[in-house]
């Protein structure tokens, strides 16, 4: 994707062109000396910008569909065929399905638990949905609430993003809406102007430093809602690691069944619990 030279778009009312000059002014009077690097001012988020991100990330009922997985890291590539079924907002059960034989490995994330579940090896582990916790089963530097909003479709912004800045450019129509933290940690999205579903989105560190990239394509409208079919996440690293996800079957249907985010202990398994720890 090659970024055109921004260009300020044609806003729909006089309401959005007052949003957006006072905007432009914030962020032209906050600028830093050339050569400075220091975390933008503190403001405060404007209520409608997140507010319509977030009615455009949020579905009704249970998406179940196929996924095939490919992981690709330090450990080596990994060609994966799961069963994926999700409710909003932080709910997701996913099923390893071998080539023979019925699923081998069960992953569920319900709210602030993970459980995970081998019964061939009569294995369970429970414990937060901590970015190092799942580390240690999916080697993707993600945290659960990360991973349930990449799946949907969606960036989520994190704790802490305390101010926001938006740049209007045409790259491919789409905005372009940069958070940031106290720390100047950033999230950067680009987003479709017409639906408002999340194209890309980038994270960085402290220092600038990419911490990973995601691109959503191949939207498909399920009950009106935007449906990425292709989810490609890139992280630099070290270590470098590349996950593409592609959804087959996608279906959007009642949650009838919410007991299936909580897996049993396998009969004749000891628990295990993972270390707790920060998100």
């Amino acid at each position: 994707m090659q970024t055109a030279v921004p260009q300020s778009p044609a806003p729909h009312n006089k309401a959005a062109l007052l949003l957006l000059a006072v905007l432009m002014l914030c962020v032209a009077g906050c600028r830093p000396p050339a050569g400075v690097r220091r975390p933008p001012p503190v403001r405060a988020v404007p209520e409608n910008t997140l507010a319509t991100l977030a009615a455009t990330d949020r579905f009704d009922g249970a998406f179940h569909a196929l996924a095939r997985i490919e992981l690709s890291g330090d450990r080596g590539a990994y060609p994966l065929k799961t069963a994926i079924l999700m409710r909003w907002p932080d709910a997701l059960r996913v099923e390893h399905l071998p080539l023979l034989g019925p699923p081998d490995f069960f992953m569920t994330l319900a709210g602030s638990r993970l459980q995970i579940s081998v019964p061939g090896e009569k294995a369970y582990w429970t414990g937060a949905p901590t970015r190092e916790n799942l580390a240690s089963f999916l080697p993707i530097g993600l945290s659960g609430g990360e991973l349930i909003a990449l799946l949907r479709g969606a960036c989520p912004p994190g704790e802490g993003m305390t101010s926001v800045q938006t740049v209007p450019e045409a790259d491919m129509d789409a905005g372009r809406l940069d958070l940031f933290d106290p720390d100047g940690k950033r999230l950067t999205l680009w987003t479709d102007p017409t639906s408002r579903h999340v194209q890309r989105c980038t994270r960085f560190a402290e220092d600038g430093r990419e911490v990973y990239t995601v691109r959503f394509e191949d939207h498909r409208l399920l009950s009106g809602r935007p449906w990425p079919m292709r989810i490609r996440f890139t992280a630099p690293g070290p270590p470098a690691t590349v996950m593409t996800v592609r959804f087959t079957d996608p279906v959007l249907s009642p949650d009838t069944v919410p007991g299936r985010f909580d897996l049993p202990i396998p009969p004749g398994t000891l628990p295990r619990r993972l270390p707790a720890g920060p998100p």
